[in-house]
């Protein structure tokens, strides 16, 4: 969910340079230049349902064990902020509009959200990419963490040699939450030098997570040479570890041990979990590239804290947060477990049209699993991904999607047939969506 001012005219310069080449090719496809916005048609499913008062939620995770979604939200009382102070889009123009969002818990029963009042904490809370981790000894207890976009005050405050060069102090804020209540407690923020451009969180313990930082270069003519080039040429992004040894620390910038757990891919974005059946496997999304990165990690304590590349998986739009559907009902003749994938159907229009509210931003849901396939070549069975595009919208009733949240329904509900509910946001949308997709 992160592309440059002048991604179309950097774009336009390779295609006229390498008007041959594949990857070039598959640029124009993924950034949507081959699909006109007049072009686009609404996949709705049945029964389009609109969530109140979830505004500009860019990331969403089902806590299994409730039933219920948490997202980190900019809120209601001032939607237009974002369009002037979002760092993930290069958006520095007014720091005074750093509001304060929240985190909302939406019932999927009901299709209804709460707001979660922040206790011990104020100031700015930019919402980016969040996660959730259910306590391993109190399964009422919920631990929340959310990526911070602040302003620097050491740039925008300070003067003469103290001032930095950094318009942001990005960070990510712990909280905590007891399922049930309407408060999360604000338990200590964290950043780090390392921590430069975070994108999205995956949480393994109450007190570990990993980072994505999806960009080198925050901004100027190489952050747009970088979002326009392949993990080949402009794999720069890195996605770090982070051990919290003080939970109590009053400073952001003590009681943490960070290390790098993976470099060479490119925009690294989106986190997310795979198959309750493989742990290790975490999915990082390449936001621009339109990949799925599968990667393993150990789940050995004692060992690093590094993940080794498994799988490079293209789809033909940009891509954001990665969610995956375990079916509950799966039969070894019909699992419809698979990778739920959001992104923008025409991404190369989003920096020219983010900041102008009355412009849609269309999207496009892919759901994704494997298939059995013969490899005519070779003439040997392999796995191959069937890739459908479950869900899509011209912009008007959801204005961008990040994350994509599907949920089962018993097919006996359904007359024997495989059904979910589909529940899409955006980091620039007015409220979350909901439908029913055939599986």
């Amino acid at each position: 969910m992160v592309y440059p001012q002048a991604a179309f005219l950097a774009l336009v310069a390779a295609i006229v340079v390498f008007p041959l080449y594949g990857p070039v090719k598959q640029r124009i496809v993924v950034f949507g230049l081959t699909r006109s916005a007049d072009s686009i048609v609404n996949i709705h499913g049945k029964g389009l349902r609109i969530i109140p008062d979830t505004v500009q939620c860019e990331d969403s995770h089902l806590h299994q064990e409730s039933g219920m979604i948490f997202t980190a939200c900019q809120g209601s009382e001032d939607p237009d902020a974002r369009w002037t102070w979002f760092p993930p889009l290069i958006k520095f123009d007014e720091p005074g509009n750093a509001k304060q969002g929240s985190i909302y818990v939406v019932d999927p029963k009901t299709f209804s959200s709460q707001k979660l009042q922040l206790t011990g904490f104020s100031g700015p809370l930019v919402t980016h990419g969040m996660d959730i981790l259910t306590d391993p000894t109190d399964a009422q207890l919920l631990h929340i963490f959310v990526i911070n976009h602040l302003p620097n005050p050491q740039h925008w405050y300070a003067q003469g040699t103290t001032q930095s060069s950094n318009k942001t102090l990005s960070q990510i804020e712990v909280f905590s939450h007891v399922l049930g209540s309407q408060t999360a407690e604000h338990v200590r923020s964290i950043n780090d030098p390392l921590i430069k451009t975070p994108n999205d969180i995956l949480a393994t313990s109450p007190t570990s997570f990993y980072v994505t930082n999806d960009h080198y270069y925050r901004e100027g003519d190489m952050r747009v040479l970088e979002e326009v080039l392949t993990q080949k040429f402009g794999g720069w992004s890195d996605t770090l570890h982070v051990e919290i040894t003080d939970p109590k620390s009053t400073n952001p910038s003590i009681g943490t041990h960070i290390t790098v757990a993976l470099t060479g891919l490119h925009n690294n974005n989106g986190l997310g979990r795979s198959a309750s059946s493989r742990p290790e496997e975490i999915l990082i999304i390449d936001a621009s590239g339109g990949v799925l990165t599968r990667a393993y990690r150990s789940l050995v304590p004692a060992e690093d804290k590094k993940l080794t590349v498994v799988e490079h998986i293209q789809f033909d739009t940009t891509l954001d947060n990665p969610f995956y559907y375990d079916d509950p009902w799966a039969t070894p003749e019909d699992d419809a477990s698979g990778y739920v994938l959001a992104g923008l159907t025409r991404g190369i229009s989003l920096a020219l049209d983010f900041s102008r509210a009355d412009k849609p931003i269309p999207s496009t849901v892919w759901y994704s699993r494997r298939s059995t396939a013969t490899n005519g070549t070779e003439g040997e069975s392999h796995k191959a991904w069937e890739k459908t595009v479950i869900f899509q919208d011209d912009g008007n009733d959801l204005r961008s999607a990040s994350s994509a949240i599907m949920i089962g329904i018993d097919p006996k509900e359904e007359g024997g047939k495989k059904r979910a509910w589909l529940f899409v946001t955006g980091f620039a949308s007015y409220a979350m969506v909901a439908t029913k997709v055939d599986l």
